[in-house]
């Protein structure tokens, strides 16, 4: 093809004015093969962004939830909800609420009648000490060496004590192996690394009927940030700064999207 010697050139044609022209009439763009570079580059970042959330962050104490974050992964902890029952300077203590088994109390603990008849299934409250039984029971009379974590909700050692009323169905009454635990610091430290979204806990959440939900009901939508690129600014006619300037606010710099 030949180059007509009066007509524009290749810089006049894909400058900010004409580009600015072609957007105002709705014509195509032809963008150049760095630009396009750049966009698919923008692209992949965005995803890789989106694939790591920003963590939301809390202050931890009794009767909250850790959540797993997305990129948190491994047996032990992916997609794990856990109550928080102890924090202190020496460490802090959790059950998992959102991993039920395929085991009964009748055939887990099968000497104690007094479980017989329970109906729901016993859940794997963390990695630590899986031999130990602990409860969560919600109750306005729970028993003297219950503790309270979150309303009417207390845990208790499965012990006669517990044992000595009627043991309530699955909606208020729920039994742990194991539990997790953390050492001086190790959560503080997990926490900074973005492992764990701290939320407020709730009854019905601890109790909820479709607990293998509740991560995916708990877990904060995806947050984050793309910078806008100059050089793609420039060729698409776009000017962030005249934008905001003349939707009366001032231009950080950032185009900022949640999903």
């Amino acid at each position: 093809m030949e180059h007509d010697p009066n007509g524009p050139d290749d810089g006049a044609a894909c400058g900010p004015a004409r580009m600015r022209a072609a957007r105002r009439v709705g014509a195509p763009v032809a963008l150049s093969f760095r630009t396009m570079h750049r966009i698919a580059s923008l692209l992949a970042l965005a995803c890789l962004a989106l694939a790591s959330p920003l963590p939301a962050a809390g202050p931890v104490e009794p009767g909250k939830f850790l959540v797993a974050s997305r990129q948190l992964q491994g047996p032990a902890f992916a997609e794990a909800v856990i109550l928080v029952v102890h924090y202190d300077e020496t460490g802090a203590m959790g059950l998992i609420v959102n991993r039920p088994t395929r085991l009964t109390p009748e055939r887990a603990l099968p000497r104690l009648r007094e479980l017989a008849a329970y109906q729901g299934p016993m859940y794997h409250g963390g990695p630590v000490a899986r031999r130990r039984v602990m409860a969560l029971l919600r109750s306005d009379q729970p028993p003297a060496d219950a503790a309270r974590i979150i309303g009417a909700v207390h845990i208790a050692l499965l012990n006669t004590a517990l044992l000595a009323k009627p043991v309530p169905g699955p909606q208020n009454f729920r039994l742990y192996m194991g539990y997790t635990g953390w050492g001086p610091g190790q959560l503080d430290a997990e926490l900074a690394r973005g492992s764990w979204h701290v939320v407020d806990a709730s009854e019905e959440l601890v109790f909820a009927d479709d607990s293998e939900s509740v991560w995916r009901r708990l877990l904060p939508a995806p947050t984050y940030q793309v910078a806008l690129d100059p050089l793609i600014a420039q060729e698409l006619g776009y000017d962030p700064v005249e934008e905001a300037a003349a939707e009366g606010r001032r231009h950080d710099g950032i185009v900022r999207q949640r999903q």
